[in-house]
């Protein structure tokens, strides 16, 4: 089923660039979000073709990286969505922010671990599940 909803919405993708390209001639490839949307239509047909060929299998991971161009299709909503484009860009501003949270995060996370390699260095478990101190 998910792969029929792929293909289908593959094919509106499909008429949509035909019909740009058709309408607008060259012109089409000024805009850059027409850029991005005729590569992501030539990633995923690469994609879906090696998937109907099944080649996936010789070779390995690389397919999986085309699908996951695939998910750039959600951000042609953000072009076209004014609420949706106004929350992505406070996310880029925040995204900064998060990184230092991050990394204050982790910083903690480090201490905490030596910490407890210093307190339970020296706990031994044994079989029966209870610990003993050497």
């Amino acid at each position: 089923m998910f792969s029929w909803i792929n293909y289908m919405f593959m094919g509106v993708f499909i008429i949509e660039a035909i019909l740009k390209l058709t309408c607008m001639g060259f012109t089409y490839f000024n805009d850059s979000w027409n850029i991005f949307d005729f590569t992501l239509i030539i990633i995923s047909l690469a994609s879906m073709t090696m998937n109907l060929m099944n080649i996936n299998s010789s070779i390995g991971n690389k397919a999986s990286l085309l699908r996951i161009f695939r998910l750039g299709r959600l951000l042609r909503l953000i072009h076209r969505a004014k609420n949706l484009r106004t929350i992505f860009d406070t996310f880029l501003i925040t995204l900064p922010s998060l990184a230092n949270i991050g990394l204050l995060l982790g910083l903690v996370i480090f201490i905490y671990m030596i910490l407890g390699i210093e307190v339970y260095s020296y706990t031994r478990i044994s079989l029966q599940g209870s610990t003993d101190l050497t």
